[in-house]
């Protein structure tokens, strides 16, 4: 439960988020030299033969997204290694920080590869290409719009005897696509959510949607893991909540395939009468290791639908026919 408050307190802010339109940033290098003793032409040096840039900067998940395209200016194959923040040698740590100085741990990801490292992974581009990859760091707050350090290491492929990085600062942090405006908010990108219904049935709501996975491959999701929070304005905390995914149980849907929409039903029990509108309903979903992304809907109305009544007109009862002689 703990992790589902942090986060719900993150998406939260959402409605209050501030656009900023992204631009592709160049990664400054800096090729100060840090001498050690292995080697004395040792030291932290520009990335050789490539050019990089910022493609995209965003909030995802609970987290901050960096979207990095890795340009080949040589005329072969160029293979480096990066290193994320939990590399075993300090001085070629990844560094990324806010500007009040909080550093954040942070997993590395290319674009031919299904999972997140925070350890190392290796790049090979082919002369005059380019090759996309992303680096996650986690547990940034929503309500940071800048990211003031991205300082990014690596080293040569094989023994890595030098130092490599590109740094940039002061990067503007998009917000989360769905941004809470409309009273509906989504921490993963290409998960878009459309709210159907929210109905009374008794002391039973039950807000209806749909989440259709907008990316070109299926999203892995666990939605046993997943949790839930429902509030009214009252502050009241609604415990009693169960959760139908497509009609069956949790286990059917292992994953969010392209294009193709999740039915989610949302069951609040022991709701009041009185009420009339829920202020807040979050639900949360781990993604990879600790990394976990939400949905939220915000002020949704309790519809009480009309009771049936009977159209059929009733009929008088028709009169016995004495057909005895």
């Amino acid at each position: 439960m703990k992790y589902f408050t942090s986060l719900l307190g993150s998406l939260l802010l959402l409605s209050i988020s501030v656009m900023k339109a992204h631009a592709s940033v160049c990664l400054e290098t800096i090729s100060h030299v840090l001498k050690q003793e292995q080697t004395a032409d040792n030291g932290i040096v520009p990335f050789p033969g490539f050019e990089i840039n910022i493609e995209r900067c965003y909030h995802y998940c609970d987290g901050v997204r960096v979207d990095l395209l890795f340009r080949n200016t040589t005329n072969a194959t160029n293979s480096i290694t990066l290193f994320g923040t939990n590399w075993s040698i300090p001085a070629q740590k990844s560094t990324f920080a806010d500007a009040e100085g909080n550093l954040y741990k942070a997993q590395i990801r290319k674009e031919s590869e299904e999972h997140w490292t925070s350890i190392e992974t290796d790049l090979h581009v082919p002369a005059g290409l380019a090759l996309r990859t992303s680096v996650m760091i986690e547990g940034v707050s929503d309500e940071q719009t800048e990211l003031a350090l991205f300082d990014l290491r690596g080293a040569e492929c094989g023994p890595h005897y030098n130092t490599y990085q590109a740094i940039a600062r002061n990067i503007p942090i998009e917000p989360y696509p769905q941004d809470g405006t409309d009273g509906i908010g989504c921490s993963m990108p290409s998960i878009k959510l459309n709210l159907k219904s929210c109905l009374r049935d008794g002391n039973i709501v039950r807000l209806k949607f749909t989440a259709t996975n907008t990316a070109q491959k299926a999203i892995p999701t666990n939605f046993a893991a997943g949790r839930q929070g429902v509030y009214d304005a009252a502050g009241n905390v609604y415990s009693n909540v169960g959760i139908v995914v497509n009609n069956g149980p949790f286990e059917s849907t292992p994953n969010f395939l392209p294009d193709i929409p999740v039915q989610i039903v949302i069951e609040v029990r022991d709701v009041p009468q009185s009420l009339q509108q829920l202020e807040l309903v979050g639900f949360t979903l781990p993604y990879y290791e600790d990394l976990k992304w939400g949905m939220l809907f915000r002020k949704v109305d309790i519809i009480t639908p009309a009771p049936k009544t009977n159209t059929n007109k009733s009929t008088p009862a028709r009169a016995r026919i004495n057909t005895r002689r």
